[in-house]
């Protein structure tokens, strides 16, 4: 009984102590110690049993973070239970990377090398972050953690990869602090706690710094329109009916930017019908762009000059579907594949600055913030569509995800979504002004926007955790001293 305690209650409590932040933000403080039960059935345990722990938290864990495709699909197809499949297979498919993660820290805690272990598990997410084709940087350890910009301020300088092997840290500590033996054990190793205290100081002192630049009058406009679930047949009229008084009286206020969600547009040739009449302020949103090939993409106006950027990473299963003439026709799937944007990573220009654009999913990738920076924004406007996910946990960790691009980039951004999430946030990652969810809404606020500036490289953390993952893996087991 005591042994399938161990084998599955422990991991399964771990998993549902570190989802639960993703579903209620209020509780990021479980972040602190959540995976102490999971790790402590990783000591003296082979790589094979590291495996099993791993994989079965994973399962936990996962079936939590992914919970809402059951709701979208079941929503999507009007069956729950069909809704039910792509939830049970995306979350054995993701449990997969923290089978991983178990093997390698149940090898690092054998050897004694237990400072790999946070490397190990961050490699594991940044694995998953960048896998080709089924990339899906969710359910990211430190995500929750956007609530208390203060601590996760340590991300300019490592990404939120560098939070969450800093958490894995905190929660080793915390483990050998509660447990008092146990094979595989080491001495308690003061060093730790340097190092994880000096992470933290770090990035106190970069919340700290002055938020340079001028500031800029950002009018970001919400519509609260369906764009997922609505009529199609009335929603032009719909965002016409709500846009276009707001857009007047935001164009009154002589902004230096109006931003509007994603899917607004349709663009078979430059320039874009839009269902609103034109400002003479620069405006940014997003549509659809081209007929063979069809590209999601963003639009600028400004000085009476159209620009366009095309979406470089796309959503499987819901802008591009591989194997389609397998899938069954009862799932409903998009009608027409879109292809991602072959000109890479661009940014507009809007007056005196550089606007650098993400669309939905993209906001996920801490590197199209960097590249965008590193193109010379020094700004960052997300445009979505999350009426999809409405009422869902997945809303939540969109929302989050701006935050951390904020603070990953020390950029101000404008995120605007159709029914929200909608937020100004200056580049520490503090949120000046949101709107309230699912209404319309229009936010009018300043940003401070600096000179472009050399980023910081902060992508050294997440290739040093990569590179940590695979040594972890790689490691031969430790020999037994002869008798």
């Amino acid at each position: 009984m005591k042994r399938q305690a161990e084998k599955w209650g422990l991991p399964a409590l771990s998993g549902i102590l570190t989802a639960i932040p993703a579903i209620d933000l209020r509780f990021w403080p479980l972040l602190f110690f959540g995976l102490v039960p999971w790790l402590s059935c990783l000591l003296g345990k082979t790589a094979r049993e590291g495996w099993g722990y791993g994989y079965r938290f994973g399962v936990i864990f996962g079936g939590i973070q992914l919970f809402w495709m059951l709701q979208f699909v079941g929503k999507w197809t009007g069956s729950y239970l069909i809704g039910a499949v792509p939830w049970i297979l995306a979350t054995l498919l993701f449990s997969l990377y923290f089978g991983l993660a178990g093997l390698a820290a149940a090898k690092c805690f054998g050897r004694g090398w237990w400072w790999l272990v946070p490397l190990a598990w961050v490699g594991t997410e940044v694995l998953r972050s960048y896998m080709p084709v089924i990339a899906f940087p969710w359910g990211i350890y430190a995500m929750p953690l956007a609530q208390v910009p203060l601590l996760a301020s340590m991300a300019h300088f490592g990404m939120i990869y560098l939070v969450s092997g800093w958490l894995v840290l905190i929660n080793i500590i915390v483990l050998r602090l509660v447990v008092s033996g146990g094979k595989g054990l080491p001495k308690f190793q003061p060093a730790w706690v340097v190092v994880a205290v000096s992470a933290m100081l770090t990035g106190f002192a970069n919340y700290a710094t002055p938020d340079p630049g001028e500031p800029r009058r950002i009018v970001a406009i919400q519509p609260g329109v369906d764009l997922a679930f609505g009529d199609p047949s009335t929603e032009q009229l719909r965002l016409e009916a709500s846009i276009n008084p707001r857009m007047q009286e935001a164009d009154l206020q002589n902004p230096y930017l109006i931003v509007l969600p994603e899917g607004i547009a349709e663009a078979t040739k430059m320039p874009p019908k839009v269902p609103f009449e034109l400002p003479q302020s620069s405006v940014i949103f997003g549509g659809q762009r081209g007929a063979n090939p069809r590209f999601q993409s963003s639009f600028a106006l400004s000085r009476e000059k159209w620009q366009y950027a095309d979406k470089t990473r796309l959503v499987i299963f819901g802008e591009f579907v591989p194997f389609r003439d397998l899938l069954p026709k009862s799932l409903k799937l998009p009608s027409g594949d879109l292809v991602p944007g072959q000109d890479g990573v661009k940014g507009f220009r809007i007056e005196r600055d550089t606007v650098g654009p993400l669309l939905c999913f993209e906001a996920l990738f801490p590197d199209l913030a960097y590249r965008q920076q590193a193109g010379g924004a020094n700004m960052l406007a997300i445009m979505s569509i999350d009426d999809w996910f409405a009422g869902t946990a997945a809303t939540q960790q969109l929302r989050s995800a701006a935050i951390w691009r904020a603070i990953e980039t020390d950029l101000p951004v404008a995120r605007v979504g159709s029914l929200g999430a909608t937020l100004l946030i200056d580049g520490h990652g503090n949120v000046l002004a949101e709107a309230p969810m699912g209404v319309p809404a229009t936010l009018s606020g300043n940003l401070n926007v600096a000179r472009p500036t050399v980023p910081f490289p902060n992508w050294w953390f997440p290739v040093a955790s990569l590179l940590g993952l695979i040594w972890a893996t790689l490691l031969p087991r430790k020999r037994r001293a002869a008798a």
